[in-house]
């Protein structure tokens, strides 16, 4: 394998090791498998939830639903 490709692979191994959850509450494991199960579009749709709810005003939920649209979820 090339040497980029080695050291992308050691990354990601380094990464994915740091994020993971030894013991995590039964809503949060749930949680996880069921928007990881579903599809990575689950992870767009949570992201807009948040830009939605956590945008100030008028403009951020523009934005929010701007996104959807040009990504497809409405």
């Amino acid at each position: 394998m090339k040497p980029f490709l080695l050291r992308l692979l050691s990354l990601d191994e380094r990464l994915s090791a740091g994020l993971a959850l030894d013991n995590p509450p039964k809503a949060v494991e749930l949680f996880l498998k069921f928007v990881s199960h579903s599809c990575d579009s689950w992870y767009w749709l949570v992201g807009l939830l948040l830009v939605w709810l956590l945008a100030g005003g008028q403009d951020g939920k523009e934005i929010a639903v701007s996104t959807g649209f040009v990504t497809g979820f409405f």
